[in-house]
């Protein structure tokens, strides 16, 4: 394995001028941090709460897909990447009470009618109308990688390397099934935060998370 990195030499004119700004202020780095959250869905459910799942500073964006129990914990004749519709009839997200999108998901996967939810990782991604998308046909999205993306920012742009307000609060999600799930599923709920990395002059990192 390598690791290729840029090195550059300051002279000592721009090193002076750096370490004189960190005496009354901090070296600022935005970054957008990760975080993946799991819950587990029994065998026989139809609805599906989980609430608290995000407390505090809430996501950017999210991903959420369902997974088979056995598959996310390692089954070797399963693959963690089958994400399946599991069909699912309704998929609300909700921040504070006030639904994310301006109603919920509400796919109909036995009359192949769930258009919305697969536009919904194109729209969520930045990717709608674009010519980099990800290469997932209708037919795939409902046999293999059923996810839903959502972005919170207000100008829908959460794949743009830029700050956006911060909301905070309490997320939920609600899940309902056409019919009784036929095995104990994982939700998979990855989640993107905007984030400040800061270095004082004593080169001491802080992380405003």
């Amino acid at each position: 394995m390598f690791l290729w990195v840029r090195k550059v030499r300051p002279t000592t004119t721009v090193l002076n001028a750096i370490n004189q700004r960190l005496n009354t202020e901090t070296a600022k780095y935005p970054l957008r941090r990760v975080e993946v959250k799991t819950f587990t869905i029994a065998t026989g459910s139809q609805p599906k709460i989980e609430d608290h799942l995000f407390q505090g500073q809430m996501p950017k964006r999210i991903v959420v897909g369902l997974v088979a129990n056995d598959a996310f914990n390692g089954e070797p004749t399963k693959s963690p990447f089958h994400f399946q519709h599991a069909h699912v009839k309704k998929l609300e997200i909700s921040i504070n009470g006030e639904t994310i999108t301006s109603c919920p998901f509400e796919p109909d996967f036995a009359n192949n009618m769930y258009l919305r939810s697969y536009l919904s990782l194109y729209h969520g991604l930045g990717k709608l109308l674009n010519d980099w998308a990800p290469d997932v046909t209708l037919g795939e999205y409902k046999n293999r990688y059923t996810l839903w993306c959502i972005d919170f920012t207000k100008d829908q742009e959460a794949q743009l390397d830029r700050f956006h307000l911060i909301q905070t609060g309490n997320l939920r999600i609600e899940l309902q099934f056409a019919q009784a799930t036929a095995e104990t599923l994982n939700c998979v709920v990855y989640a993107e935060f905007d984030n400040l990395l800061e270095i004082n002059k004593q080169r001491e990192v802080t992380i405003d998370n």
